[in-house]
């Protein structure tokens, strides 16, 4: 009886000892993921993926074995579908550039960029900066930036709060979908020495025949009048990150 018990304590040990080494494993290639990409200066977005996913797939083969599985090369495909989030290897780190995109609503990036995000020009991207800002913009392919960089709007900087060479994560969104409803009211101070109509002036105009994208929390700004320009905070969005289409209802308060 002495003797079972001693065995069920040490098997028990081991099993404890796995679970803490996974979960140490799992700590380990989150921070790996979340950080910089290693390499050269000169590294591009197409090769720092590959790595990635080969230190991703790894930490689980260990993993893997510590619970008592095989580690094999044989069992990448079978980790690849049930140890691995692709959503995790579809996003990359990107640097502002110092020159602003014109257009409020895009974010310019580079054309080898674009492929190893699996996008094409007019897709969307969610752009993440730090303290989880979030932004949606339409992506445009520019040949004259290197793959390290992105050129955001004086607006979408504004909105997360960026300045040129900080650093952002850009990840694809493959379907996003129309708002239904938007509230959002413009700022008093924007108001000073107009003395127009900023609903037909100046929102309207803005929003039709587009397919802006835009979440909730943005600051969009819209000219008006030549050299006045009237911003107006998006209150609420629904969902929240969404396309405003000819069909959504728009709340203007205030």
């Amino acid at each position: 009886r002495d003797l079972l018990s001693s065995s069920l304590v040490i098997r028990r040990g081991r099993t404890l000892m796995r679970a803490v080494v996974a979960t140490f494993l799992a700590a380990a290639l989150l921070a790996l993921h979340a950080g910089p990409c290693a390499g050269s200066a000169g590294a591009s977005a197409r090769g720092r993926a590959p790595r990635r996913r080969a230190a991703l797939l790894s930490a689980a083969h260990a993993a893997r074995a510590l619970r008592g599985g095989a580690a094999g090369e044989g069992d990448v495909e079978a980790e690849e579908g049930a140890g691995i989030d692709e959503s995790l290897l579809s996003r990359l780190r990107v640097t502002v550039a110092a020159e602003a995109a014109r257009d409020a609503s895009v974010v310019e990036l580079g054309s080898q960029t674009l492929g190893s995000l699996g996008l094409v020009e007019g897709d969307h991207v969610l752009l993440r900066a730090k303290k989880q800002r979030t932004t949606l913009c339409v992506v445009v392919a520019n040949e004259e930036l290197s793959d390290d960089d992105a050129r955001l709007s004086s607006v979408a900087r504004a909105n997360l709060r960026l300045e040129p060479g900080d650093t952002l994560l850009v990840s694809p969104e493959r379907e996003v979908a129309e708002a239904s409803e938007l509230i959002i009211t413009p700022l008093a101070s924007s108001l000073e020495g107009f003395e127009g109509d900023p609903w037909l002036d100046a929102l309207q105009p803005f929003f039709k025949d587009e397919m802006r994208p835009l979440s909730k929390g943005d600051v969009i700004h819209t000219p008006v009048g030549g050299s006045h320009v009237i911003r107006w905070k998006v209150v609420e969005a629904e969902p929240g990150h969404c396309l405003v289409s000819a069909q959504t209802s728009i709340y203007a308060d205030g």
